[in-house]
């Protein structure tokens, strides 16, 4: 009953005024009596199918308001959300942090590391999803770009090392064939 009459942030109308087209009466209401500007007093000439007509018409105008109450909220919850989003974009060999959701039991999770890393882009599938790997043999991971951060620093990179050491067994294998 709280939830139903209170109004709502979003559509500025309580849940009772969309679904019924009036507030609903409190238990306060019904001690006291209802706010002196909101009594009604029925008019006994309006036949059932006038007041049906009436109330139909108040909630469409009630819904149209809630419609554009809204559309105008949606895009001011857009705009706050996208004050905290950050879209990065990485090509390949680019080195990342991922953001992990693995916890350690019985260590509090202030303490604990949410980031890993590093881990090296290995190819782009989208402009939001990923292809990283953090080490030669480790597996590969498809992530969301939510999940992952600049990696700035010095790192091994193995995959230019893997890189070099075909090109050396190329040169290698060449040069023992006598090529």
């Amino acid at each position: 009953m709280a939830y139903n009459s209170s109004e709502h942030e979003t559509t500025k109308f309580s849940p009772s005024m969309l679904m019924l087209g009036r507030e609903i009466q409190l238990p306060v209401d019904l001690i006291y009596g209802p706010h002196p500007q909101e009594i009604e007093y029925p008019d006994e000439t309006v036949s059932h199918n006038d007041y049906v007509k009436n109330m139909q018409e108040g909630i469409w105008k009630v819904s149209a308001k809630a419609r554009q109450n809204i559309s105008k909220n949606s895009d001011k919850q857009k705009r706050q959300y996208d004050v905290k989003a950050h879209e990065n974009t990485y090509k390949t060999g680019d080195v990342v942090w991922l953001y992990t959701f693995n916890r350690k039991p019985k260590l509090s999770p202030k303490l604990q590391r949410n980031w890993d890393g590093p881990y090296f882009v290995i190819e782009v599938i989208s402009d939001l999803i990923y292809k990283i790997k953090k080490t030669a043999t480790s597996k590969m991971q498809i992530v969301h770009h939510d999940r992952l951060k600049p990696f700035f620093g010095d790192v091994q990179n193995w995959v230019n090392e893997q890189e070099n050491q075909r090109t050396d067994n190329t040169v290698n294998t060449v040069v023992a064939a006598g090529i």
